[in-house]
């Protein structure tokens, strides 16, 4: 405590004495004590409005040169020569106009503008020695982006503008919070209506005042989100110096000097990555990466790791686990440096090719109120107050790129069906309606009854982000729906004679399978998830682009383990099934798992273009058809570790290209609802014999039906 309380003193001194650019970093640091020692964020803090004052003679002397030598009579009935606050360009003093407006006049230290602009001189040669030294140090893009925005930051007019137009855009968008009105300004000198309130660093007038300190956070950053997400120009410091609370718990912002402006691609680009870190959408936080221009190095990307990074990147810390928070973050450090050191894996030391110059001050705005949450000791949900704000951004994108002015309201397919039930088409359409926000989710309908479409619709879009309205050509991923085409192989083998019986032994038909023990297991287990081998595909290195390729998950399905105590009783094989299955058609048909299924399943029933194992790379580039999975509230929480075992329990994985294209039809099957319709009314409509057909109801005993049912009761995601 000692020595970090010296340390900080010195700080303090140094940066007095330097003032300038330097007082801006002493800022910083005092405003985010989840990330340095308490120490330094009490005595840096006083940077934020209490640093030694310049005389009144040099502040007067500013004064006449900006207004003239009659600038008091002129426009100021009194002045306090006591200023109400001091920081790093100016100094600011209560004054009455002679109308009786109560107003401050911030007037720039003398001399600031040649200091501030030596000061950026002498930190650009700094970080340019740094970058020949150091190449993995280079911080010249930082300054580059820092000091356009020094040199608009020291010309009080630029202030006035700011402050003009973001008072407007808070106005117009109905945002709870108190920005002054600008009454005139020079270059040095800025005269702005007085508001009421006080830094949300004073503990006692918080407690006294009755502040509802959650209430005050959601405005200011729904404050913060409105600018950056939805206007795309906004105040840049954001620390508590500048932000006051007034009357019933409102912000009052205040000192615009430093404000920036995203282009209106940037906006969006930003916003899709608030959106996606927040939705945990794996696929589109890598294309927000692209489209902001954040390029990672290749040797470098880990999408559940960068998934990690962005939430953490934007989540809360109370300085009452500060502590906690450091000896976690520690132990992964740890934990993912003996991973690298065990698999031969060296960190990689530049990451990142290239980034966004934006980064700097979204970035800053991003620490800086997070330190106030920090500071008010609160569990606020950042994230969620920015997306709310980033979506809409997103959408707006969306229907502007392809000319989409309302919501996509259930339509019934075309063509239409040729004996459509009224009443039952009425009625769904009546259901859908009232039940479905076509602005943030679509589906897909068919009613078949042997090979007749009874009814059917198709409404909403095609996700939270993407307004196109649902068609019936519409591809969804069914998820573990899938699995009927996989169960359905295995029957056809029976059929076709590839395969005798269901109590022959998988390695019949598939030796390798036979590794580690497992030579006993049966087709019929394999086929009722009591093989024992529910968790083998979760156990890969390699992550997940080892579990997308499917010969090389064969060989790893054959030479695992199973779990002795599973086999023979049912355990939901949710993601290895696909591999399990596919490695008995593959052995029993000599054909790849796709090919049999394309070639005996979707041929005959001319569903080629309903139904895809593995979605051609040439649609997933065109994306005109691909429905994506908005990830609802309590999944949001899921996949959230580094490692990869959990990654499928994040349901947006399944909208990343790669695992589109992959061949995992236990949990990406891509289909139209005519395609699923179609496929089991086929199935049992002809495709399969009727021997075969008794052979599977023959196959389903009370007891194993039981089994899985209670095992689907008590799985993970409490499903019935």
């Amino acid at each position: 405590h000692e020595a970090n309380l010296r340390g900080a003193n010195l700080v303090y001194d140094q940066i007095c004495n330097l003032r300038g650019l330097w007082v801006k970093a002493g800022q910083f640091i005092s405003s985010r004590p989840d990330i340095v020692a308490p120490e330094y964020v009490q005595v840096l803090s006083k940077l934020q409005d209490a640093i030694p004052a310049r005389p009144w003679e040099e502040v007067e002397a500013t004064l006449v040169k900006e207004l003239g030598g009659d600038w008091n009579e002129k426009h100021f009935k009194s002045v306090d020569k006591e200023p109400l606050s001091t920081a790093s360009i100016a100094q600011v003093h209560r004054a009455v106009m002679h109308d009786g407006a109560q107003v401050v006049v911030k007037v720039a230290h003398s001399g600031i503008r040649s200091q501030m602009l030596s000061d950026l001189r002498i930190l650009s040669y700094l970080v340019r020695v740094l970058a020949v030294l150091e190449k993995d140090q280079d911080y010249r893009k930082i300054v580059q982006e820092w000091s356009p925005a020094v040199k608009s930051e020291i010309d009080l007019r630029n202030e006035s503008e700011n402050m003009e137009r973001v008072r407007n855009s808070m106005i117009k968008g109905g945002v709870e919070v108190e920005i002054p009105k600008p009454v005139m300004s020079t270059s040095s000198v800025l005269v702005m209506n007085f508001l009421e309130g006080f830094s949300p660093k004073n503990k006692e007038m918080l407690e006294s005042s009755g502040v509802d300190k959650a209430l005050f956070m959601q405005r200011l950053c729904e404050c913060f989100a409105e600018q950056i997400h939805r206007n795309g120009f906004y105040h840049a410091d954001p620390h508590p110096g500048n932000i006051f609370v007034g009357e019933n718990s409102v912000p009052v912002l205040l000192d615009f000097g430093l404000c920036k402006e995203f282009t209106p691609s940037a906006k969006v680009a930003f916003s899709k990555l608030v959106y996606s870190s927040y939705s945990q959408d794996l696929g589109e936080l890598q294309k927000a990466f692209v489209e902001m221009g954040l390029l990672i190095n290749d040797g470098a990307k880990d999408e559940v790791r960068d998934m990690k990074i962005m939430r953490r990147l934007f989540t809360t810390t109370p300085v009452s686990k500060v502590k906690e928070k450091k000896l976690e973050m520690a132990k992964e450090r740890k934990a993912r440096e003996e991973e690298q050191k065990a698999k031969n894996n060296p960190q990689v030391k530049k990451p990142l090719d290239a980034w966004p110059a934006e980064l700097v001050f979204f970035g800053r705005v991003t620490g800086l109120l997070k330190g106030l949450c920090s500071n008010l000791d609160l569990e606020f949900p950042y994230l969620e107050v920015m997306a709310n704000a980033a979506v809409k951004t997103v959408r707006d994108s969306a229907r502007a790129e392809h000319g989409i002015e309302a919501a996509a309201f259930p339509s019934p397919p075309s063509p239409s069906p040729s004996h459509t039930s009224a009443t039952l088409q009425k009625r769904l359409e009546d259901v859908v309606s009232s039940k479905l926000d076509p602005e943030s989710a679509g589906l897909q309908v068919t009613v078949m009854r042997e090979g007749e479409i009874l009814a059917g619709l198709a409404a909403g879009c095609m996700s939270a982000t993407d307004p196109r309205p649902v068609t019936e050509k519409t591809l969804f991923n069914v998820f573990s729906a899938g699995k009927g085409l996989l169960a359905a192989s295995v029957h056809l083998l029976l059929q076709m004679g590839l395969v005798r019986s269901l109590d022959d032994k998988v390695t019949d038909y598939w030796p390798e399978f036979g590794a580690e023990g497992k030579d006993a297991i049966t087709v019929r287990q394999l086929l009722s998830h009591e093989a024992g081998l529910a968790k083998v595909g979760m156990l890969t290195d390699g992550g997940l682009d080892a579990m997308l390729d499917f010969s090389s998950m064969l060989k790893h399905v054959a030479n695992a383990s199973m779990d002795e105590k599973a086999v023979g009783r049912y355990e939901y094989h949710a993601i290895s099934y696909c591999w399990c299955i596919g490695g008995l058609v593959q052995g029993a048909s000599g054909m790849p798992l796709d090919k049999f299924i394309e070639t005996n399943i979707l041929e005959p029933l001319k569903l080629n273009d309903e139904i895809f194992v593995g979605v051609p790379s040439k649609v997933v580039e065109e994306n005109l058809r691909l429905a994506s999975i908005s990830n609802p509230q309590m999944f949001r929480e899921t996949g959230k570790d580094s490692n990869q075992q959990s990654v499928f329990m994040n349901p947006s994985v399944f909208n990343m290209d790669k695992v589109r294209e992959a061949n995992l039809l236990s949990a990406n099957g891509h289909m139209t609802s005519y395609g699923i319709s179609k496929f089991y009314d086929g199935l049992f409509g002809g495709l399969l014999s009727p021997q075969s057909k008794d052979a599977i109801v023959d196959s389903v005993s009370p007891d194993s039906s039981k089994k899985a049912n209670d095992a689907l009761e008590n799985n993970s995601f409490g499903g019935k």
